[in-house]
């Protein structure tokens, strides 16, 4: 799969997925599960190159699997079909393939910051800073 194939393909399913999340615990609570997947998936992209880097196979293949699954949860199904597939394959296969990893996790991130955008304002908690008279 080149990273020009991953780049072209449209994600539906991410998007029909946020819209019935909506529907089903509202703005705010898909705001956070948005957060959450981020950081999650962040966390699981620096443990890959972490443990790709130090040929941690183990290491490898559970931090893929983590994002798969995450991934899948979301619907983002590219995304977690692409670590499957390097968790079943290995280290060895990693190398040639890690771009296209990269660029549909950025696909993905992508595509929720923009429906996030288009759903109106953040819905996160506003810090309101106390004034006190004098």
């Amino acid at each position: 799969m080149s990273s020009q194939t991953l780049s072209s393909q449209p994600r539906p399913q991410l998007l029909e997925s946020m819209e019935n999340l909506r529907a089903a615990i509202g703005l705010s609570g898909v705001s956070e599960l948005v957060g959450l997947f981020i950081k999650d998936g962040r966390q699981a992209l620096a443990g890959i190159d972490r443990a790709y880097s130090e040929h941690d196979g183990d290491a490898l293949r559970r931090f893929l699997t983590d994002l798969a699954g995450i991934s899948a949860m979301m619907s983002a199904h590219e995304l977690a079909d692409t670590c499957r597939d390097l968790a079943v394959e290995g280290p060895a296969r990693l190398a040639p393939r890690i771009a296209d990893l990269q660029q549909e996790w950025n696909r993905v991130e992508w595509l929720l910051a923009a429906w996030a955008r288009r759903h109106g304002p953040d819905t996160r908690p506003v810090r309101t800073v106390q004034t006190w008279p004098h």
